[in-house]
């Protein structure tokens, strides 16, 4: 499943500007990334948007890999074990990045409530 929050969390990590990344995707600063983090992008622009920020275009999706447990004789070697573990890393570190963001957008939405009630 596409999870465009992590172009946010990716602008926040890279302390990129979404003008920056805008520019780069639809060849102008003044567009919005909202259509990019909430809508359903082609894969052209998912590869644009990756390598825009270096990172494979895998990092823009959740998926959870499913071993065939009815096949006792499959043989997964120890790249394929420590490439899920990989991939469980980075899904963790992207999550935790998010609850960052998020955390502090409640924090500024906080005191902004807050500067209101004390002007009111």
């Amino acid at each position: 499943m596409y999870n465009g929050n992590q172009i946010k969390v990716l602008l926040a990590q890279q302390q990129v500007s979404s003008a920056d990344l805008c520019e780069k995707v639809f060849g102008k600063r003044d567009a919005s990334i909202w259509q990019l983090v909430n809508g359903n992008p082609t894969a052209k622009t998912l590869e644009s948007i990756a390598d825009f920020f270096k990172v494979p275009i895998d990092v823009f999706f959740q998926r959870q890999v499913v071993v065939n447990q009815q096949a006792p004789n499959a043989h997964f070697d120890q790249g394929y074990f420590q490439l899920l573990l990989q991939t469980k890393d980075e899904l963790i570190n992207s999550k935790d990045e998010e609850i960052k963001m998020l955390k502090k957008e409640l924090d500024a939405e906080r005191k902004k409530s807050q500067i209101n009630l004390h002007m009111s």
